[in-house]
């Protein structure tokens, strides 16, 4: 779990200011202003609170100084609870996302067409997650719900792309034939800086999170929220697949071994896997 404190940016006394909340993790360090507001000489800036000897009856009360101060509990509690739900699935946390959150807690609507690529991304994900967004390329069928592996596929090409950006967030109008390139070159090598001896992805690992980007960019066009059409003289990489098998003679074979202990649990786990064709991820839980 991150750090968070409030803080406030402002030296001028007498007068309100904005609050804001820092995350500090790992791989993050970002602020976001809130709704609070206060006055710069009732803030302890140390402790990230209210001092509690500010407050009058006139100005400010002891029932005003309480009621942000729970205010300020909730937050904090609201981003903590979606932050470890999201770290529990291993989904990067992003600026985007806490500001979402912050936003949603102070009921806040985001301006029509001011959404950014990196925001555009986030709601896309949730909403094919929790079945808002449906999938609608099934060759003039009725749209349905995006798969677990597709929505996985998502999470992870949102998860490379957040760290190939680094502290530089790029928008719609920023894509075009040299960032695809980079975002290429980077994913090539090896792309989490949590394991610097990881080789890089695959190439068609790479081919599929271009076409991801791609895909979000053209529905985020048609969703009016820009008009660059630079993405699509874009093509992803692509290599030939050896797919590697065995046939029923070799799998008899294996069925015949005379094993005992693990290597026969191991055995019969792998031949149940191959004759109801399910993925190693599949079986593997058996």
């Amino acid at each position: 779990m991150g750090r968070i404190k409030y803080e406030i940016r402002s030296k001028v006394k007498g007068k309100l200011v904005p609050i804001y909340l820092n995350y500090q993790d790992t791989n993050n360090h970002f602020r976001i202003k809130t709704e609070f507001k206060v006055k710069q000489e009732y803030w302890n800036p140390v402790k990230g609170i209210i001092k509690p000897i500010y407050f009058d009856e006139n100005n400010f009360s002891i029932e005003e100084r309480n009621s942000l101060e729970q205010a300020f509990y909730n937050l904090r509690n609201t981003v903590e609870r979606e932050i470890t739900f999201r770290n529990a699935k291993g989904i990067l946390i992003t600026k985007e996302y806490v500001s979402r959150i912050i936003d949603q807690f102070f009921n806040k609507v985001p301006e029509t067409g001011k959404e950014t690529l990196n925001q555009f991304i986030e709601r896309f994900i949730e909403e094919i997650k929790n079945g808002q967004r449906l999938h609608d390329k099934h060759g003039g069928h009725e749209p349905v719900l995006y798969g677990k592996g597709t929505i996985k596929n998502y999470a992870g090409f949102r998860n490379i792309w957040v760290r190939f950006q680094g502290k530089k967030q790029f928008d719609f109008d920023d894509i075009d034939k040299s960032i695809y390139d980079s975002f290429i070159h980077y994913s090539i090598r090896s792309p989490n800086k949590m394991k610097p001896d990881e080789p890089g992805l695959s190439t068609n690992t790479i081919g599929r999170h271009v076409k991801q980007l791609r895909r979000i960019l053209e529905i985020a066009r048609l969703e009016g929220l820009h008009n660059n059409i630079e993405y699509k003289n874009s093509k992803e990489p692509r290599a030939e697949v050896y797919n590697i098998y065995l046939d029923e003679d070799e799998l008899k074979r294996l069925y015949d071994l005379k094993l005992t202990g693990m290597d026969e649990k191991i055995r019969d786990v792998f031949l149940i896997g191959c004759f109801t064709i399910q993925r190693f991820s599949d079986y593997s839980r058996i």
